[in-house]
């Protein structure tokens, strides 16, 4: 039996984490600091009804801005990876429209492209 995957996309900025539950379609904002990071697996475990291992983190590496974000998931043991920009821009083809929900949701996408292939 394989083991549940949360899928989670979330889209990295300076203050906050825009973030998109794949399974149960839910987007979220959390703040880019330790107090943010609790409340987005609080969060995530709450709406999908999960435990921490079971989720899968995919977000853009921003630099300084997702390094804190993969600092705490390393230190908690967590799996998630770290795409280019780039990549998820062009897996996706062409899009119209961007704000950040939106990247949270095509992040999650991605994430369960790669994650299923």
């Amino acid at each position: 039996m394989k083991k549940k995957q949360i899928i989670v996309g979330i889209d990295v900025s300076k203050s906050t984490l825009d973030v998109f539950v794949r399974d149960a379609a839910f987007h979220f904002i959390v703040s880019n600091n330790t107090i943010g990071f609790a409340e987005l697996l609080e969060t995530i475990c709450k709406v999908s009804k999960c435990k921490p291992g079971e989720i899968l983190f995919c977000f853009e590496n921003t630099g300084k801005y997702s390094k804190m974000l993969s600092v705490f998931l390393h230190s908690q043991g967590l799996t998630f990876f770290m795409e280019p920009a780039l990549a998820i821009k062009r897996s996706l083809g062409i899009t119209r429209g961007k704000n950040d929900k939106v990247d949270a949701k095509r992040i999650a996408e991605y994430a369960y492209e790669k994650n299923t292939n």
